[in-house]
């Protein structure tokens, strides 16, 4: 009787279809949204659109393989399918992939909170653009100290993201409405940061109810869809009122005295220190595995001074640039192409029986293709334009900024 309640209760725990796709599409819809409108900036409205669409489509393919590797090689996590297919060595790559991406994650967030909450302070304060007290680095690392640093202390923590959507009008410049620009490898690294969500992918699958690999498929459809129409919404609406003036962070275009933005960008910060705890989870949880392993759990001391290094590190270097555009081209190019479409691919054909071109295979093929294709062209224009990467407005406005019509709303006097 007692193994038919357990039995009952894991059935429960399960989810259907519809509500692990929910799950994952907040897993794949997070912060790295807010770059979507420079991404099109980046490629050209037209391409930077198919583009898009390109990466959601090859996104839905990798994920679909890696759990179909993870059932061949009948393992539960990506690490020991890096394990399965590479040995050792393909364990210690995707551990660092996997510390990278986090790792990188929270410096986009510090940049994100100082670049917002430096507006809403200046304008619900009434302080000057000039005061220390509205410094981005004073605000990143009281922020570091009092709130991200003793949030992330917790072991366990629960994701909290919330969407914002933004439009209006504002001005055009030259390179306003280009269907292609010339930085498209760059904006894949945005959209495969964007779309980032196979560390979680088996989380996610264990999740399901009666997870055989067609629910799976059927899931991962949905996820990836939902999310692709989502990102393009966000995108397209972030886009069209700047066109050439997009920014990396979309509020650093909205004016400091707008007060529905400046509500936006409070709420958008709440979300963004709610998720930091999470991805330093994350990032810990991989230093833990691979560093002490024999000595689990931790006592809090050691606990404590791991948090404070990864919490530390991380303000520091986003103390170093205010330029989210560049921060998530280069975790999307050096990383999360990597993580996810080469090793899953290569992880797939590795541990599928047959021959190493069988037709079985092609698919995996063609992902991993298509993730060496987007690296090397990434890494190449990163090189190309080294001395354009640290362009970026932070604590200027735009000069539309200084017209009669400026904002979603009229202005409210404090």
């Amino acid at each position: 009787m007692e193994q038919v309640d357990s039995v009952e209760d894991n059935k429960r725990e399960k989810s259907s279809i519809l509500l692990t796709s929910a799950n994952y599409v907040n897993s794949i819809v997070g912060s790295g949204v807010i770059g979507m409108p420079f991404a099109l900036h980046e490629a050209g409205l037209g391409v930077g659109l198919l583009l898009l669409l390109a990466v959601a489509f090859v996104t839905d393919r990798s994920l679909v393989l890696l759990v179909a590797a993870g059932r061949t090689a009948e393992v539960s996590t990506y690490q020991d399918l890096a394990h399965a297919a590479f040995g050792r060595a393909g364990y210690v790559v995707c551990a660092c992939l996997q510390f990278l991406y986090p790792f990188i994650s929270l410096i986009s967030y510090n940049i994100i909170v100082g670049d917002t909450l430096t507006k809403v302070f200046i304008r619900l304060a009434g302080v000057s653009a000039t005061s220390f007290l509205a410094r981005r680095e004073v605000i990143m690392i009281t922020v570091t100290v009092f709130i991200t640093f003793p949030l992330s202390l917790y072991r366990l923590a629960m994701m909290v993201r919330a969407p914002i959507m933004s439009e209006l009008a504002a001005g055009h410049g030259s390179e306003s409405w280009r269907f292609v620009n010339s930085n498209s490898a760059s904006a894949i690294g945005i959209l495969s940061f964007a779309f980032m969500c196979h560390h979680s992918s088996f989380l996610v699958y264990e999740s399901l109810a009666n997870n055989t690999q067609q629910r799976w498929n059927k899931t991962t459809h949905i996820s990836v869809a939902v999310s692709a129409v989502l990102s393009a919404a966000f995108a397209i609406s972030g886009y069209v009122p700047f066109t050439s003036f997009v920014q990396g962070d979309v509020f650093e275009n909205y004016c400091w005295r707008d007060d529905l933005m400046n509500a936006c960008r409070g709420l958008y910060s709440l979300t963004i220190l709610l998720t930091f705890p999470i991805e330093c989870f994350v990032a810990r949880g991989v230093l833990e595995t691979s560093f002490f392993s024999q000595q689990q759990p931790l006592s809090f001391t050691q606990h404590a001074l791991l948090t404070g290094t990864i919490a530390a590190l991380v303000m520091l270097l986003a103390l170093t640039t205010d330029c989210l555009g560049m921060v998530l081209e280069l975790n999307g190019i050096l990383v999360a192409i990597p993580l996810a479409f080469i090793l899953p691919g290569l992880s797939y054909i590795r541990v599928l029986e047959g021959p190493i071109l069988c037709p079985e295979k092609y698919q995996a093929w063609g992902v991993v293709a298509f993730g060496c294709v987007a690296l090397l062209a990434g890494l190449v224009t990163l090189l190309m334009n080294l001395d354009s990467l640290s362009e970026c407005s932070h604590g200027k406005q735009m000069e539309y900024c200084f017209t009669d019509f400026n904002g979603t709303l009229e202005p409210v006097v404090f």
